[in-house]
């Protein structure tokens, strides 16, 4: 699973969810999971 920091954007890939981001030292509820991109890609795709 694929963590992304609230904060600055950091990503890191982990089964769990990270206590601390490594690169803004944000706290564990600043992680949030990554959302697939699958469907803004056909979005745009579509407004071609």
């Amino acid at each position: 699973m694929i963590w992304v920091c609230t904060r600055c954007g950091y990503e890191v890939e982990s089964d769990k969810r990270p206590d601390l981001c490594a690169m803004c030292y944000a706290a564990m509820h600043h992680m949030v999971p990554k959302k697939e991109k699958t469907e803004q890609k056909q979005d745009e795709k579509g407004e071609e």
